[in-house]
């Protein structure tokens, strides 16, 4: 049997462990950086959108052109990504 606190924390998206405030501004910090790749993310993926479906339409992109560009976009939006978790802080 789980405790009223044991659930709690098992549904919250932060617990905090201590008397000190200094990993509320760090949590802040990283959403903040979050959410701007994500936007970054949203950007690079309609630009490759503007320009690769008007291609694709006008039939200038063979198959398999369109899978090669397809999984580098996609690697590009995961590559950003991973920035978040290369300046993680102490």
């Amino acid at each position: 049997p789980a405790t009223a606190a044991d659930v709690s924390q098992a549904a919250a998206d932060a617990v905090f462990q201590g008397d000190r405030l200094g990993p509320v501004v760090a949590l802040l910090d990283v959403a903040r950086r979050a959410a701007r790749l994500t936007r970054q993310n949203l950007a690079l993926a309609l630009a490759y959108n503007a320009l690769a479906v008007p291609l694709a339409i006008a039939g200038l992109v063979t198959p398999l052109m369109a899978a090669v560009a397809m999984s580098s976009s996609s690697l590009a939006v995961m590559a950003n990504a991973l920035r978040l978790a290369g300046k993680a802080r102490p």
